[in-house]
């Protein structure tokens, strides 16, 4: 989901307004979509809304008359699926159409709020829409003055507005349109000024000024001075030419007398116009008006009788020299006049996004780091961006599929930019191009001093030049002697215009102007050095590979890993293959910028620094390239790696045991064995801590102590791993290194989070955060984001945290990091848990357990995703399988409390209470601690010992642990936690069964119903709420009892049910109750697993019919069943009938609910909601095609999710028969009906369909 803006318009001619909405509005609208009579539009910007609103109450659209609309406005997430937009705004938004009257203009929300030009807004109470579920302000907003007639534009103006889109700006408009709104309501006499350089956007900021104010009813005359032009005046006579008819004294033929005839006769046609409606006067290219024209406007402020309206006039700010006409007018007009002064700069990043968007139709989600390239080479100046987008979308670098790997650099500029450019420098001379070709070549910024020497000039003369070139706007100063070009691609022009021989020799002389008196500034100039060596003509590789290096070393040390990737890559293509000291040297620096930029070669390339160190004897790079080698924890999750183990094994057997490199080394080989099983690890670990003490260096004290919290991390550890961190951020901050604390403060904060200690964390995690931020590491920022993402969900936020799990997956996989995959699908699995979507990830999970056998915590999470999706059996055939070992397949390590709580959990929905009583002794002793993986976070240990205990016979024991992670979970407060296990509660007393447990449980439910719902936990929503409404009628559920003893038991249904099909419903009769469901697949699927109580049926054959399900029935249980290749859910011609089918659908439904034919609306929306469904389904993340595995997967999900549907309506008439079959029912690749001990055989009747 996105945030943004809904506009929904319930519209008397709707055709006619979407005609108008095509043909002028697009450029406004994200999206658009019309369901009947109301045409919603998803919008990025709450402002643009609510002009697009006002315009529609002033009827200023064709087919959109005033007083004869509804439009409501929202604000918030919203998403675009495969049925429409979707999203809480857009629920408010279709729902308070339904409570207006026509002619009413609605906002939802502080976008009610949002000033806008001429609105008048007042709050309305719930009573006044009948809209008392929204619980925040509604507002009503009206537009006085709606009579007036739009006025047209002038062409150019029009032009620009019809095929040019509009970004950003909006804080200039809106200062425009006050000026506007105090010149015309007021009285003040204002004028407005609009500068900024060439390519800005003045001229499209004037037409969008227009547009919305000629929508008002303006008059709008615009016109232009020209650098050509060859006569005074020119600018106003195009602006007063009206229909094609110029003012009389500027008709060909008629020479006014004198400038003042010209000057009165103006004043007195505007002042004409001006009373039948408010004039806006536009002129534009001021820099360029004659010395008339000037005098002419400056006279207008004193015109009598005053003019009624604005002038705006936009010029180029650089172009405006002191002591000139216009620069004294200037003066004279902010002396006099009221003025408002927007100078513009370049746009904003996110508009230069909207702008690609615009160009391109979608950009694809990699392309972002070359839309911020773009913005940072043409500075946000719209021309050049523009102009940069296209070229890069003709080169296939951005677009739809692009990767967004090109560098905007490499891309040549667009003639239309280079053209611009040369202009512009051209106007300055031949010294000032020579003087700014050396400063393009120097780099982004550059010294006069150097300059001058490289160029052989006297500095007081080139000061004089660089001065010139100043006031022209194409550098700035930076600091006394240091300047910079106000455009990145300024400089790319006046590079790309030199030849490579040029090139190279202003390279060599600016190289050689470097060097002269480099004693004092060598190391921080090492870099320009190194690029200008590189580039030389003749070249001098010593020197180059010489600065390469130290520029590369200073670059790792500033944290800017790429441009020290860039260096040492330079410096060993010069260096080539031979293996001495110095390659070993460049080879470690590569391997260290690679580390820290997230490139996976780092691994290999300090394993070849680590071989010719190994070779050669030195001890020392040995060291310093095998402790570089790591990412500060394991390599990756679940494996180890040989090579890197052998290497280190190696470094350890070579090192004296007083050498000061062992601790760390040791510290770092005990790491990479974390997932051994060995216990050598410990050893190696305490011995590492041993020697860092016997050292007494701070610096690798912290660093040992920090790789040793992953190294000893089991569920026995947690009192030494606090203890240990606390130590280690202590240090760290003494040393104020912002990689050791970062690393510090991240594991701490990991330790208080077991610990209990929720908000000390949070402090924790937000410093972590502004640490990572700070030097850029990827495995920082993706370890950081993660960990947000665990505080989001333990508060309840629970699409915050989805979304910066993504967040954290993009990051990881953009980084190369090996385990990416596998650290997202364990949040994933924690998240689909709390927010009751874990079944729709039961299949991927349980193909990332089988590709990572070395993480089986895994495995546990298949079973929980099992019984979440109520596939009890499958869930119990995986718990099992692992108890028959007793868990010895999970060693204590990061993931196996974890893994003991998962399975204990799936193990109480299960119901089997000896695997039960197994689990309750392995978490009995870490009673009071959270259960956190360093990744995913389960709640505490109490909980699921409470559901074992309840499970075991044990009610008193469950109810004081449950009371206990109740507590808890409201002290933190961890809302989705607390409805979990008020529900547990809940159940608890109802199987202890004492008279006062019913009021109690029904208490625990009726606040698990409510935090559910409000938090969005669906699975916990659903089993409270039908429970409690099987407790309210009286019927307890009775106490899970051993899975290997039968189950569950169900209390009271004695009657036979009967359920039949008569006609095109399903009559269902049971305990006294009848009710009727309509005909659908999900009933009748249902239907022949009723009839056939006790046998397993295959989802395929189910799909195929009776008759096939029947005879599947006799199939062996582990029969395969032959699918198709793997592809997508739906082929692309699937795909479009299913959309064609949805526009069908839509337009039934309107047809329907004209004749007020309420049983087929019903079916045909019950028929819309199973497409979408579908379409969902077939979507994976970033809108691609998911992929399915074979035909029984697509039959196992389509008969799941038909059979749940179906059980879900039922209980919309009758709870507790819902509550049975939800329970008696298994879906999955095989779909049966067991019935409930105690409970009656059904009678089933099939008949025709009528």
């Amino acid at each position: 989901m996105k945030g943004g803006a809904v506009l929904a318009i319930w519209a008397a001619d709707p055709e006619g307004l979407a005609a108008e909405l095509d043909a002028q509005l697009d450029q406004l609208a994200v999206f658009r979509e019309r369901r009947g009579r109301t045409t919603l539009l998803l919008m990025d910007d709450g402002a643009d809304a609510l002009w697009l609103a006002a315009k529609l109450a002033r009827g200023e659209l064709p087919g959109a008359e005033a007083g004869k609309h509804r439009v409501v406005i929202a604000a918030g997430r919203i998403a675009v699926s495969g049925a429409g937009l979707v999203g809480r705004p857009v629920d408010d938004c279709v729902a308070l159409l339904g409570a207006s009257a026509d002619g009413t203009t609605l906002a939802v929300g502080a976008i009610g709020e949002i000033e806008a030009p001429g609105v008048e807004r007042a709050r309305l109470g719930p009573e006044a829409t009948g809209a008392a579920l929204w619980q925040r302000d509604i507002w009503s907003l009206e537009w006085p003055g709606g009579d007036r007639t739009a006025t047209e534009l002038p062409s150019l103006l029009a032009g620009l507005e019809r095929e040019s889109p509009f970004f950003g700006r909006l804080a200039d408009i809106e200062a425009l349109e006050s000026a506007w709104q105090g010149s015309v309501q007021g009285g003040a006499r204002r004028v407005a000024f609009v500068s900024g350089e060439a390519g800005v956007g003045k001229t499209r900021l004037l037409a969008r000024l227009a547009a919305r104010l000629a929508g008002g009813g303006a008059t709008v005359l615009y016109g232009r001075c020209r650098e050509d032009s060859e006569g005074a005046f020119e600018s106003l006579a195009e602006a007063l030419t009206i229909e094609g008819e110029p003012p009389d004294w500027a008709r060909p033929g008629h020479e006014p007398d004198s400038e003042l005839e010209v000057r009165a006769a103006v004043a007195s046609r505007l002042a004409e116009l001006s009373e039948s409606a408010p004039v806006l006067l536009l002129i534009d290219d001021l820099h360029w008006a004659d010395r008339a024209t000037i005098a002419l406007l400056q006279h207008l402020l004193d015109a009598d009788p005053a003019i009624r309206g604005l002038a705006v006039a936009a010029f180029r700010g650089q172009e405006v020299e002191e002591g000139t006409p216009l620069a004294a007018a200037l003066a004279s007009v902010r002396a006099r006049a009221e003025t408002v002064d927007r100078k513009l700069g370049g746009l904003a990043l996110p508009a230069v996004s909207e702008m690609a968007e615009s160009m391109l139709g979608e950009v694809d989600p990699g392309a972002g780091e070359l839309v911020e390239m773009i913005h940072a080479e043409s500075g946000g100046n719209p021309l050049f961006a523009r102009e940069l987008i296209r070229s890069l979308s003709e080169s296939g670098a951005l677009g739809r599929e692009s990767e967004g790997s090109a560098p905007v650099g490499a891309i040549s500029l667009p003639a239309s930019v280079t053209e611009t450019i040369r202009r512009r420098v051209d106007r300055l001379g031949e010294e000032a191009t020579e003087t700014l070709k050396f400063a393009a070549i120097y780099g982004p910024e550059f010294e006069s001093q150097v300059l001058a020497r490289a160029m052989g000039r006297n500095p007081r003369d080139l000061d004089g030049t660089i001065a010139a070139i100043e006031r022209a706007g194409l550098i700035v100063q930076r600091e006394r002697a240091a300047y910079a070009f106000s455009h990145a691609l300024v400089a790319r022009a006046l590079v790309e215009s030199c030849g490579p021989a040029e090139r190279g020799h202003i390279d060599r002389l600016l190289a050689e102007a470097l060097e002269e008196g480099i004693e004092a500034n060598m190391m921080a100039r090492s870099e320009a050095l190194a690029r200008h060596w590189l580039r030389a003509d003749p070249p001098d590789p010593e020197r180059a590979i010489r600065y390469c290096e130290i520029a590369g070393q200073r670059a790792l040390a500033a944290f800017r890993s790429d441009a020290a990737d860039e260096l040492f890559s330079a410096a060993l293509e010069l260096h080539g293959e031979e293996s001495d000291i110095r390659r070993c040297r460049l080879l470690l620096g590569l391997g260290r910028a690679q580390l820290h930029s997230g490139a996976p070669e780092f691994r290999d390339t300090l394993l070849s620094a680590s071989r010719i160190a190994l070779a050669l004897g030195d001890d020392e790079l040995l060291a310093a390239s095998v402790l570089a080698n790591n990412r500060g924890m394991f390599s990756a999750s679940g494996v180890l790696d040989p090579e890197k183990i052998a290497m280190l094994e190696a470094t350890v057997e070579r090192l004296d045991e007083d050498a000061p490199e062992l601790p760390l080394v040791l510290a770092t080989l005990a790491v990479e064995l974390a997932f051994s099983g060995e216990d050598r690890r410990f050893a190696l670990s305490d011995r590492a801590l041993e020697a860092a003490r016997r050292l007494g260096d701070e610096r690798t004290l912290a660093s040992v102590l920090i790789i040793r919290f992953v190294t000893i991390w089991t569920e026995w550890t947690l009192r030494e791993r606090l203890e240990n961190m606390a130590e280690a951020v202590e240090i760290a901050d003494r040393l104020g290194d912002p990689v050791l604390q970062w690393r510090a403060v991240h594991w701490h904060a990991v330790a208080l989070l077991q610990n209990g200690e929720v908000e000390r964390c949070e402090e924790l995690v937000e410093r972590e955060v502004k640490l990572a931020r700070r030097f850029g590491d990827p495995v920082a920022i993706w370890m950081s984001t993660y960990t947000r993402a665990n505080m989001a969900l333990i508060r309840g936020r629970l699409d915050e945290a989805d979304e910066l799990a993504h967040e954290a997956m993009r990051v990881a996989t953009e980084s190369g990091q090996p385990d990416a995959v596998l650290t997202f699908g364990a949040q994933l699995v924690m998240f689909r848990w709390e927010q009751g979507r874990m079944a729709e990830v039961q299949a991927p999970i349980a193909q990332i357990a089988a590709d990572n056998p070395g993480v089986p915590a895994f495995r546990p999470a298949v079973a929980l995703a099992c019984t979440e999706g109520d596939m009890f059996e499958e869930g119990h055939a995986v718990l099992a399988r692992d108890y028959e070992n007793r868990f010895a397949g999970f060693p204590p390590d990061v993931a196996s409390l974890a893994a003991l709580t998962m399975y204990s959990h799936a193990c109480a929905e299960i119901g089997d209470a000896e695997i039960g009583a197994h689990l309750y002794e392995r978490l009995e002793p870490f009673a009071g601690e959270l259960v956190y993986a360093g990744i995913s976070v389960w709640g505490d240990v109490e909980h699921p010992m409470a559901r074992l205990a309840s499970l075991t016979g044990r009610h008193s024991t469950a109810l004081e642990l449950i009371e206990r992670s109740l507590a808890r979970f409201e002290a933190i407060p961890a809302p989705t936690w607390l409805a979990r296990a008020r529900l547990d509660a809940a159940r608890i007393h109802l199987g202890r069964g004492r008279a006062e447990d019913r009021a109690r449980a029904l208490e625990y439910l009726d606040l698990a119903v409510e935090g559910a719902e409000r938090y969005g936990a669906a699975t916990v929503l659903r089993r409270a709420t039908v429970l409690r409404e099987n407790v309210r009628a009286g019927e307890l559920i009775a106490p899970i009892s051993s899975g290997r003893g039968g189950g569950r038991k169900r209390l009271g249904m004695q009657q036979r049910p009967i359920l039949s099909m008569e006609g095109d419903a399903w009559r269902i009769v049971s305990e006294g109750r009848q009710i009727q469901i309509k005909d659908s697949i999900g009933i009748r699927y249902l239907a022949e697993l009723i009839q056939h109580p006790g046998v397993e049926m295959h989802a395929v054959d189910l799909q195929a019919g009776p008759q096939d399900a029947r005879v599947s029935a006799g199939r062996n249980g582990d029969a395969e069943i032959a699918g198709d290749d793997a592809g997508p859910v739906l082929d692309d011609e699937a795909r479009s009938a299913y959309r064609a089918r949805i526009e069908e659908l839509r337009s039934d439904i309107e047809e329907a609910e004209r004749f007020n034919d309420t049983e087929r609306v019903s079916r045909l929306r019950e028929e819309l909601e199973a497409i979408a469904e579908e379409l969902a389904a077939a979507t994976g993340l970033g809108g691609r095609d998911r992929k399915t595995a074979s035909q029984a997967e697509r039959a196992r999900l389509n008969v799941t999710r038909a059979i749940r549907r179906t059980i879900a309506r039922i209980a919309t008439e009758d709870p507790r028969l819902a509550e049975g079959l939800d329970r008696a029912v298994s879906t999955g690749s095989f779909c049966s009906y067991r019935p409930l001990d105690g409970a009656e055989s059904w009678t089933v009747r099939i008949g025709e369909r009528s």
